[in-house]
């Protein structure tokens, strides 16, 4: 009888570790469903529907646009310029987004010059290379206004871009915190020397689309270059992968802490 009372405390304690560890992961896996739905809706206000691309991480001339929008089961292509650049006068690193504003927004996903931003003169915005949108928390912070210049590193030295219009602080404006400049891609290729390539293609497919299927005939139309997933699903399956991952180690502990209280 001496011996009852360890061995059955043991057991009780393999149970509880047991349940604890169970519940443990249950609320990991609601807490990883949450979050990750949570950077869907994120990354969604930049990608929009876009499912794969083309040049990312190497660029793609800009004459490769027309052939992607032509392979049947492509809904739209849009291409994209992403940067980092310097303001001077807030002494600030913003992140610069460019993308076709004149694409269909149906297609494109996202309705950047109708619904995300307001611009006085939209013609005049599209018409120049140094034109750009700002966000509202940006120029609350630093003063600015609609009119007003901002004083931009560029590889062609440092450039005055003029702001005409806001960007209002949702979606994709969320994503950096209110430090986000939004171009025209095709100004964006003047003003920081792109000459006539993108950093990417979004490719958004039509209802009811084998990916895989459509990826492949990107590549035919192609030739040399790889269509991939867009950026944001690889990032959101990596993502996911390390979460199941953070599931399954915070799961082990318990259930070792229990094993091991069962052996003398």
């Amino acid at each position: 009888e001496t011996w009852a009372l360890p061995i059955w405390s043991r057991v009780v304690l393999t149970v509880l570790g047991i349940v604890l560890g169970v519940g443990v992961v249950f609320a990991v896996n609601v807490v990883n469903a949450s979050v990750l739905d949570a950077f869907r809706q994120s990354f969604a206000g930049i990608t929009g529907k876009a499912k794969l691309n083309v040049g990312a991480g190497v660029g793609v001339d800009e004459d490769r646009l027309e052939r992607v929008r032509a392979v049947p089961g492509v809904e739209g292509a849009i291409p994209i310029i992403e940067l980092s650049v310097r303001d001077v006068r807030a002494n600030a690193q913003l992140a610069l987004l460019a993308m076709d504003t004149l694409s269909d927004p149906s297609a494109r996903g996202y309705d950047v010059v109708a619904q995300d931003s307001r611009v006085d003169d939209v013609v005049s915005f599209l018409n120049d290379p140094y034109g750009v949108l700002i966000t509202p928390a940006f120029a609350k912070r630093n003063g600015l206004q609609v009119g007003d210049t901002l004083l931009l590193h560029t590889p062609h030295g440092q450039k005055e871009f003029s702001i005409h219009g806001t960007l209002e602080p949702r979606g994709l404006a969320t994503l950096y915190g209110g430090d986000l400049l939004l171009m025209d891609v095709y100004a964006a290729q003047v003003a920081f020397d792109r000459g006539h390539r993108f950093d990417r293609i979004d490719i958004i497919p039509a209802d009811g689309i084998d990916i895989d299927q459509l990826a492949a005939a990107v590549d035919r139309a192609l030739d040399s270059l790889a269509c991939s997933p867009s950026t944001s699903s690889r990032w959101m399956n990596a993502l996911r992968r390390r979460m199941r991952m953070l599931a399954c180690a915070t799961f082990l502990p318990p259930m070792g802490t229990g094993a091991d209280a069962s052996h003398p």
